[in-house]
């Protein structure tokens, strides 16, 4: 009987997986409870994108110093940008689990439309987007990982030469070219402790910033992406970095975000306790003024990667930290501080040319995208027109968010950003000139003595005085 019902139970479990084989399935796909490679990123990053297509985009950033590429994963598409990166220390490598892990769970929950340990992600992640670059430094991970082997001749008389007296590559943390990645930005680079001053395993910072193809990369990825706030994860240690090169302005801010992740996660804050040079953070502090934290995972393993035994803790502590890190830039200090400021410009903007589009339609009842031409009586009418052009030039070089325009703007918007203008007034008449007007009603204005110049910029505004 108990054999019976033993079956029939397994029979039931059985027949609700197949019934929902998406829930398995979020459960699955990624195994973080391996020796986690380069190899195995490469193919879950194929498989996740199979499974969430438009959900998530997939980029090359860049390529380590042995050809082995960087990737990098955007989920979300709201104004606030949350960067989570791991593994830009070569032994470091079980924050690559936990990152890829964290993808599928947010790629799963922002498909089913489900919030996860209460967080609303598609809110989360209307507002916000959150990059990943799950390993950065995929040489030096895979030297540890697997050893001398899995290299070229040629690139282990590259890395035997750096490793002088060292034959556990376990140990190693720099990239193969013996630089190390979080010595690398121009953040008081160069003056880190224990430099060995030439290619060493760790803590050699290289002869210039961003002189590794790996660091140069991430870098310049910062630099395009401008985030709001940036994770990176190290190992071990459970604690979190937070200090240094902090504006003062913003050390009410950083230090309430710090004090959550560090609530969330359990690890406490620590400090340094000296001035730290060329670190990915401390540099992101100072170049974006931005929000930048070092969690270390994992229970101090010395100079040893962390063991994968460890994960189920790892996970249990920051399985959340990018859903919090992304409502806390929408609070009033993250909000306040990065991306409220581009959504007022970006509000701005985008009444500048609802404020344009209006103005246009009063003296034509209507805004035909490519020619309009009204009666103007008044000279405020004039400056009217002459002040919603000057907002509009503006708008020309900065970048526009079409998700929140309305159908009228995003016509407009295409318009102006891809036809040259010029405005003119004359005879009581304004006329907006493009390519398909320009020359046959400038030929003959030409040479009036009475036209000039108002507005001077990419485009003109003409005033013909009567």
């Amino acid at each position: 009987m108990k054999k019976l019902k033993f079956g029939l139970i397994s029979l039931l479990v059985l027949i609700l997986i197949a019934a929902c084989p998406g829930y398995v399935y979020a459960y699955n796909m990624i195994n973080p409870y391996q020796v986690y490679t380069y190899e195995q990123m490469v193919l879950d990053i194929n498989k996740l994108k199979q499974e969430y297509g438009d959900l998530m985009e997939v980029e090359i950033i860049g390529q380590s110093e042995f050809g082995r590429d960087i990737y990098a994963i955007k989920i979300g598409n709201g104004l606030g940008t949350i960067f989570i990166n791991a593994s830009c220390h070569a032994r470091e490598h079980i924050g690559t689990n936990l990152t890829m892990k964290m993808l599928e769970y947010y790629l799963y929950h922002l498909k089913n439309g489900t919030p996860f340990e209460g967080y609303d992600v598609n809110y989360l992640l209307s507002h916000n987007k959150i990059y990943f670059v799950p390993m950065v430094n995929p040489d030096g991970v895979t030297l540890v990982q697997k050893g001398l082997s899995a290299f070229t001749p040629e690139q282990q008389k590259v890395i035997r030469s750096v490793a002088g007296k060292l034959t556990d590559y376990r140990k190693w943390k720099a990239n193969a070219m013996g630089i190390d990645l979080n010595r690398q930005y121009d953040v008081n680079f160069g003056n880190a402790v224990q430099n060995p001053g030439k290619p060493y395993p760790w803590n050699w910072p290289g002869k210039y910033p961003e002189q590794a193809r790996e660091a140069k990369a991430l870098a310049d990825f910062a630099r395009r992406i401008k985030p709001d706030i940036t994770i990176s994860y190290h190992a071990s240690g459970n604690v979190i970095y937070y200090d240094q090169w902090i504006a003062p302005e913003n050390v009410k801010r950083d230090i309430t975000y710090a004090r959550l992740m560090s609530r969330i996660t359990g690890y406490p804050l620590a400090k340094i306790g000296y001035p730290t040079s060329g670190g990915f953070s401390p540099w992101i502090r100072k170049e974006f003024k931005t929000i930048a934290i070092t969690p270390e995972l994992g229970k101090h393993a010395g100079d040893y990667p962390v063991p994968v035994r460890e994960f189920n803790n790892i996970w249990k502590a920051n399985k959340t930290l990018g859903l919090a890190s992304a409502a806390f830039n929408l609070s009033d200090l993250g909000v306040l501080a990065n991306s409220s400021r581009r959504l007022i410009e970006e509000q701005e903007r985008l009444k500048a040319i609802q404020d344009f589009i209006d103005e246009a339609a009063k003296f034509t009842g209507r805004l035909n995208y490519y020619n309009f031409v009204g009666k103007v009586t008044k000279e405020e009418d004039i400056e009217k027109i002459k002040e919603a052009l000057e907002k509009l030039d503006e708008l020309r070089s900065k970048p526009i968010n079409m998700q929140n325009a309305t159908a009228q703007q995003k016509s407009f918007i295409d318009y102006v950003k891809n036809t040259k203008y010029t405005v003119v007034v004359s005879n009581g008449e304004i006329k907006v000139l493009t390519v398909d007007n320009y020359l046959s009603e400038l030929t003959d204005l030409a040479d009036d003595k009475k036209v000039m110049t108002l507005y001077s910029g990419q485009n003109k505004l003409l005033l013909i005085q009567e």
